[in-house]
């Protein structure tokens, strides 16, 4: 069958060996994405192409009046960033390792959850600890993810601008928020060595509303100030 039959055949039953097939049908695709996008890159980037073609995939809507072959190939442009994200530092032997290890496992928590991991769930899964993960992320840059909380014209929601981690109390708030949000905050705030993002790449990244990402964002700067304010009223450091 064809890869656009296939897809249909998937499309209408949901079977995973379907979307195997699929998958298959797509390997000339990746094949060719990585030679333009990424030639003479780590073989990584491979691995990042089957990731990017699987959300291509399940993303194709036919109604929009672009074939699947092109929607595959347009969907695979992020390689050269990837690619560049292995040539720009020198790191360590052990650090090249770890850094396998966590994008493997990275993918493997987002094939398994449907989002990315937060920092205590990565630990978790990879079995590093959190000051490892920030350690090896200052060798790749395009690691875990697309500091400060700012104002910003997207929500009009913001949190104070002092963030260090030294602060006892930010730290205890970030202690008592659930997985999705200390990934928002860690996203939001370059918090853990992440990369910061805008409201509306954080939104896509975990699959919700940008509405309710700020909202998320407002009720973690609405318990931070809460500290502050027992820090006026008592005039102590908290």
């Amino acid at each position: 069958m064809t890869l656009d039959a296939d897809w249909v055949k998937w499309n209408n039953s949901g079977l995973d060996t379907d979307f195997d097939t699929v998958m298959k049908d797509v390997q000339p695709i990746i094949d060719k994405a990585v030679i333009s996008y990424a030639p003479n890159s780590s073989p990584a980037v491979r691995s990042k192409a089957k990731v990017l073609a699987a959300k291509a995939i399940r993303s194709f809507d036919p109604k929009q009046g672009t074939k699947l072959q092109t929607h595959l190939f347009t969907q695979m442009q992020p390689l050269q960033r990837e690619a560049g994200a292995y040539t720009t530092v020198h790191a360590p032997e052990r650090v090249h390792l770890d850094l396998k290890k966590v994008k493997e496992m990275q993918r493997q928590f987002f094939d398994e959850h449907g989002r990315d991991p937060n920092d205590d769930e990565l630990a978790d899964f990879t079995g590093l600890s959190r000051k490892r993960l920030r350690h090896i992320r200052k060798f790749n840059k395009g690691l875990l993810g697309e500091g400060v909380f700012e104002e910003t014209s997207e929500s009009g929601t913001g949190l104070p601008k002092t963030i260090e981690a030294a602060n006892l109390w930010e730290d205890f708030v970030y202690s008592e928020l659930g997985p999705q949000d200390k990934l928002i905050y860690d996203l939001k705030t370059g918090h853990n060595g992440r990369k910061q993002l805008p409201i509306t790449a954080i939104a896509r990244k975990l699959r919700i509303s940008s509405g309710a990402v700020s909202q998320r964002l407002g009720r973690i700067a609405n318990r931070i100030a809460e500290g502050k304010q027992l820090e006026q009223i008592y005039n102590v450091n908290i």
